[in-house]
């Protein structure tokens, strides 16, 4: 427990580091306009935030044959909420303890189930982000993007090897021991797992998480062409991911902020956009990701609070 309360100091104090250096050269009456604020940013969001997460909300149901509920729905919010806010993935236990509380499903089936929700997400990512990544190195010109996604190209490619030897053919090596080993054996699982799974639920999983993913990019795409940032696709879905890649390192700092402005407003810099008026903007923007987040994932906790209430 002490442990997770340090984590999550130093994560809040390296947000706090991080803002700092974005906004230091900044005007602090320029970096958010409130009487400006895009409240048809905020409404799309909402929109389809409900969406994704009853796109979620199925494929959670066709995971642990549960039927679809609103204590479902409404349990996944709450556990995002958690995930989001809490760094350093430690909110995914809420997943567990929700459905173990609310389903009576054993941990260790909501471990191996979530496994393998998990697995699917990072293979469907892997390959959106292959095929963004080679667009941007075919038609971003320039430099420093275009070596960043042939770099990351190449570190797909090793990252399929590194999956193929040590967890299909489990190739043990001394120095795969520590954390490796940890990555390594969690796929193990999820690939021992989804053998034992029938062939229609894993068709469904993909589907929907196919759908949940569409759905998660093209609310990233028409929020920033609602705040003004036109990009291609395929570039807001490769920054996207990266962003996404960069939140699992345990240096994710608190709800992501500094690590997510920052990394945008590199690309965007590099393409040509201003740095005050792009850090305004790109600071709106995650708070307006976060609001559907945070107001769904309350209304959740509410929600289940008065449920376990009334049935006691």
């Amino acid at each position: 427990m002490i442990k997770k309360n340090i984590k999550i100091i130093l994560s809040f104090l390296f947000t706090i580091i991080i803002l700092f250096f974005l906004l230091k050269e900044i005007d602090v009456h320029n970096v958010i306009y409130i009487s400006k604020f895009n409240i048809l940013a905020l409404a799309t969001s909402l929109i389809l935030y409900l969406l994704i997460k009853i796109i979620n909300t199925l494929r959670y149901s066709n995971v642990y044959k549960i039927q679809p509920s609103f204590i479902l729905f409404f349990l996944l919010c709450s556990s995002n909420f958690m995930l989001s806010i809490i760094p350093f993935r430690l909110g995914e236990l809420s997943y567990v303890s929700g459905m173990k509380k609310h389903f009576k499903v054993p941990c260790l089936q909501v471990v191996n189930n979530i496994i393998l929700i998990r697995l699917v997400d990072y293979i469907l990512i892997s390959l959106i982000f292959l095929i963004s990544s080679i667009y941007v190195s075919t038609n971003i010109s320039h430099e420093s993007v275009k070596f960043i996604s042939f770099f990351l190209i190449l570190s797909l490619i090793i990252s399929l090897l590194l999956f193929y030897f040590f967890v299909i053919k489990d190739i043990k090596l001394e120095f795969t021991r520590n954390i490796f080993n940890k990555i390594f054996t969690t796929f193990k699982i999820g690939i021992q797992y989804i053998s034992n799974v029938s062939k229609r639920t894993v068709f469904f999983l993909f589907f929907y998480s196919f759908i949940y993913w569409g759905l998660r990019l093209f609310m990233s795409y028409i929020l920033l062409f609602l705040f003004g940032i036109k990009l291609p696709v395929f570039l807001v879905v490769f920054v996207s991911l990266l962003l996404l890649l960069f939140g699992l390192l345990p240096t994710q700092t608190f709800a992501n902020f500094g690590f997510f402005e920052g990394g945008w407003v590199y690309f965007l810099v590099l393409l040509g956009f201003k740095y005050d008026e792009t850090v305004s903007l790109l600071l709106q923007y995650h708070i307006i990701l976060l609001l559907p987040v945070i107001i769904y994932g309350l209304i959740g906790i509410i929600f289940l609070k008065f449920i376990h209430n009334s049935q006691n």
